[in-house]
This record gives C-alpha cells, structure tokens and sequence, in this order.
C-alpha cells in the first residue's frame, strides 16, 4: 500500500477493519496501527481525520505495539498538545526499543518546561547516536551548553577543566560519527537493507530489531534462529547492526550495574553477526550447530512481528535481483553465473546451487516455510 499509487483504496480499509477489530477474536494490532498510518497519510490532516488515526493508533497501542505508541505520542505532541499523554506513549516505546522514540523524549527532556531534565536528555540523545540517528552535532552542542550538570555521568569528566572537558568530548563523539559512516558505507556497497532503513528514518526498527536478536531471537532453536534471521533480522546482520550492538555492550559493560547475562548475549550476538559477514549464512550455521549453549524455544506470539520486506520499498529487492543476475542460492546466497540454479519443485520461489545446499536449507527451516508457500 506504501509504494503503490494505484491501491484499492476502500478494499483495503475494510481488510484493515475487519483484521484490526475486537469482534474477529484475535484484533491485529498491526492492522489497528497501519490504519492510522493510512489516515495520517492523507493530503487534509483535518481534526476529524487526526483524531480517527491517533483511534487506530491507539488500538494498536492498547497491545503493546512500539511502533504505535510512538505515533500516538507523536501525534500528541503535534496536534492534540497533550504532551502528558505524548510523553508517557514515548516512554513506553522507548522501553521497548524504539529510538525514535528516544529523540522525542531528548525534545520533552531538553524543551518541555513540565519535563526538563538536563540529565535524561543527554542520556536519550547519546543513545541515539549509538543506534546511528545523525545527531551527533546535536549532542556535542547540548553537552557542551549544560556541561555542569553533566559532569556527573562520568567521573573521569570531573576532573578535567571545562575547555579540555569540550575537547575530550568532541573526541568521543567524533569517534562515534567516524564508525556510523564507516558501518553505513560499508553496507552501502554491498547494497544491504539497514542502509534503506537509515536513509528513510527507519532507525526504529534496527533498533527494536537489534534488541529482538539480544532479548529473544539467541534463544531459538536452530531452525526458527535461521527462518527468523531471513525474515526479520537480516537489516541487523550486517555493519550497522555491529555498530549498534558493540555501542549497546561497550554502555553494558561500563554500568555501574553489570548484568552478566545480559553482556554474555550482546557478545555472543557480536560474535554472530561477525561471523556471518565474513562468511555468510553457511558459516553461520555451521557455528550454531557447534553451539553448546541450550536452546529455549520462544512463544510463537512473539514472532515475526516486524517482517523487514514490509517496511523497504520493492525497487530495492529490484535492484538486488538485477545486481545479482535475479537469481541467489536460497541457502548460501551465491550468486546465480553460468549454471543454471534448480527451482524447489513445492514452492516455487527458492533456488539452490547444488543438492547440498539444498538439503541443508530444508533441516534450516525451508521445510517450515516451503509448506506455507506450497499451501497457497
């Protein structure tokens, strides 16, 4: 509906509807919340129409959606101006990983005479930097504009005289800014999807996505780890991803709090995503069957929740098909060349290099998948 011009307009409201209300038995809050992008999409944001969007928005809120909370505190703020509504709809999100959400409450920590708090700003827009939100300027000139009530977060900052204090703090930030554009141009080249996502704001997902792999997807079994990752994860495997969850470990491991488990399982998820971009998703499995840590199998509710291909425009997956000759080994990712690749004879939309590959993506989980797809 997103990158269509020419979509049924009336049709799909009342999928929309249908899907997103109490009566069907089981409401889809993701139904409820692209409602409300749908109406907030609209060329007049008349009160009425406002108001029916922040409804669905709400809805999709009510079961525990982020990425709606965000929009009903966004909204809020912007056209309502209940910003004790707006601000308690950020917190939520935030909590569940929205870093956007973290920007909107940087502006109510930093702007909002009710929430001014000098310290919570600088907090929420330090983490933004480390989720790759471009506002790294931004954060420099806060500090240095409240660099007294600061200096508390870090006792090495103490002792330093202000003007040196500016300088050492330009240093970090500089070092941060330098690894974002290093991550964002590296995936730039091989044309991965979370430099799509940064390019139209989509920090949001990487980030929830991010903390989705740390809090849940390392728990997996083997078979969902791997379906997971293809569907949902893979904007996050890659350099971006790294940058995000080395910038999560190293706030971890500096806590005057540590968490243990929490460190083990930013560290294991670095040492997945390096893996897999030096040698692909056959590395990758290879480690995880060598894995000697037990396996809990989540909730089946808490799963694909947020399917990337939803969120990125079809001209992208164009690009990649027309880059890679439109044809990829559905387990390794090698590129189809002169040999022509087989076609899974039940679904019809894999293909495989070799038997082996095969094979190997069926224990992976293709069988789970080929049977949806043969069931159409």
């Amino acid at each position: 509906m997103k990158f269509n011009p020419h979509f049924n307009i009336k049709k799909i409201i009342q999928t929309l509807e249908k899907a997103a209300s109490p009566a069907s038995g089981q409401p889809s809050a993701q139904a409820a919340s692209t409602l409300g992008e749908l109406y907030y999409m609209q060329a007049k944001h008349t009160p009425e129409m406002i108001n029916t969007s922040l409804k669905c928005y709400e809805m999709a809120a009510k079961q525990g959606c982020a990425y709606a909370e965000y929009w009903v505190g966004y909204i809020n703020v912007l056209s309502t101006k209940k910003l004790d509504v707006a601000y308690k709809s950020f917190v939520n999100s935030y909590k569940k990983a929205n870093i956007n959400a973290g920007y909107q409450l940087f502006l109510l920590y930093s702007k909002a005479p009710e929430f001014l708090n000098v310290v919570k700003a600088y907090k929420c827009l330090r983490k933004c930097c480390e989720f790759a939100v471009p506002c790294q300027d931004e954060l420099h000139e806060y500090f240095k504009g409240h660099m007294a009530e600061l200096k508390s977060l870090d006792d090495s900052w103490k002792a330093w005289p202000d003007a040196e204090l500016i300088n050492i703090h330009k240093g970090e930030i500089g070092k941060l800014t330098t690894r974002m554009n290093d991550a964002t141009q590296t995936d730039a080249l091989y044309k991965r999807p979370s430099v799509v996502f940064l390019e139209n704001k989509g920090n949001w997902f990487l980030s929830m996505q991010v903390k989705n792999f740390v809090s849940n997807v390392l728990g997996y079994p083997l078979a969902d780890f791997v379906i997971t990752l293809k569907e949902e994860l893979l904007p996050v495997f890659s350099s971006l991803g790294l940058y995000m969850l080395e910038n999560w470990l190293a706030r971890a491991q500096s806590s005057k709090k540590k968490n243990k488990a929490k460190i083990q399982a930013l560290q294991d998820a670095i040492e997945l995503v390096t893996l897999y971009l030096a040698e692909g998703l056959e590395g990758l499995m290879e480690k995880l069957k060598r894995r000697q840590k037990k396996f809990t199998v989540a909730p089946k509710a808490d799963r694909k929740k947020y399917l990337y291909t939803d969120y990125i425009h079809p001209s992208y997956f164009k690009e990649q098909e027309e880059a890679t000759e439109g044809i990829v080994c559905g387990y390794c990712n090698k590129p189809q060349g002169e040999g022509k690749f087989d076609m899974c004879s039940a679904c019809k939309k894999v293909y495989y290099c070799s038997k082996e590959c095969q094979l190997k993506d069926w224990k992976a989980g293709h069988k789970a998948v080929c049977t949806k797809h043969a069931a159409k």
